[in-house]
Order: structure tokens, then sequence, then C-alpha cells
């Protein structure tokens, strides 16, 4: 459905339709696959070139901390993290100790999916 950033919030990409072909009890209505721009989630096995499957969040007070989403921050764009919640704030954290935090007010952070699944393809043989 289109990529997100793995690194500093940047600004959204556009839209890519580009089809997996896989079959999966996994997966609900609703859900959609976004490829993986950025190493900032390295250590939680997500690089660069993987495709992360995410479900929508219908109640993001709902979210358990350290749960990985799609967040947007404010009008700077769209991001991959863990997501951490302390009252007002919001601190979406990467997974590589190379990139920092990014710290909200929970009001300028708009979560927009969970995640669900991560795809690798590592070529034909």
């Amino acid at each position: 459905m289109g990529a997100i950033a793995a690194g500093s919030v940047v600004e959204t990409f556009p839209e890519v339709n580009e089809e997996l072909d896989f079959s999966s009890s996994m997966l609900r209505p609703g859900d959609y696959a976004l490829r993986v721009r950025g190493d900032s989630m390295i250590d939680a096995l997500i690089d660069s070139g993987d495709v992360v499957i995410m479900r929508p969040v219908p109640d993001p007070k709902s979210l358990k901390n350290g749960t990985i989403v799609a967040a947007r921050v404010g009008d700077e764009g769209s991001t991959l993290k863990y997501y951490h919640r302390q009252g007002s704030q919001v601190s979406l954290k990467p997974a590589n100790r190379n990139y920092k935090p990014i710290d909200a007010l929970a009001t300028e952070v708009v979560v927009q999916g969970m995640l669900v699944g991560v795809w690798r393809g590592y070529g034909s043989v």
C-alpha cells in the first residue's frame, strides 16, 4: 500500500501498489502492508526493504506500551517505532541506538496501525 520510514520522521512516501502473494489466517479485513525504508527498527529484526503488515487501531488509548506502531507526529510524516505512553506524553522509540526517541504530546500523535507481521523476501534461487 505504500512505504514507511524507519529512521527519523520524514515526509510520507507516495502510495505504491505492489501485490504480495500470500494468504494467512492472521490477516483481517482492513490490514495493510508497508515497505520499510531505513534501519531504526533493526534490533527488532525489521530492516530496510522488509514489508510490515499493519492493522488499524480503533482506540490508541488501548495500546500496550512497547507495541510497534506506524505513527504520524503532527505534520512531520510517519514512522515505525515502539509506542510508549505515559499520561499526556508519547514516546516513539527506535530499536537502534543510533536513533533518538521521538517525544510528543499524545494529541500530536496519530497511530495509523499496529504491527501484526513482517515479511522479508530473499530473492529466488
